[in-house]
């Protein structure tokens, strides 16, 4: 192969071979950001279900009743 082409090939096989240096920082916080994002939903999902309706027992005063002037 040709001096010259083996010099252009060479920087794109080294950073197709080896990710940089900072590159794993990166992926590991995008997987942790995901992972918390995905317990949170499945926290939602078992906790957050339907709840049923109570009713509300309370005396309300309603003016002109109950024998005023």
């Amino acid at each position: 192969m040709h001096k010259a082409l083996q010099n252009t090939l060479r920087p794109r096989q080294a950073a197709l071979a080896r990710p940089a240096k900072g590159a794993w920082f990166g992926r590991r916080t995008t997987l942790l950001a995901g992972l918390a994002g995905l317990f949170v939903i499945v926290l939602a999902w078992i906790d957050g279900g339907e709840e049923p309706l109570h009713t509300i027992v309370q005396p309300i005063a309603v003016p002109g009743e109950g024998g005023g002037s």
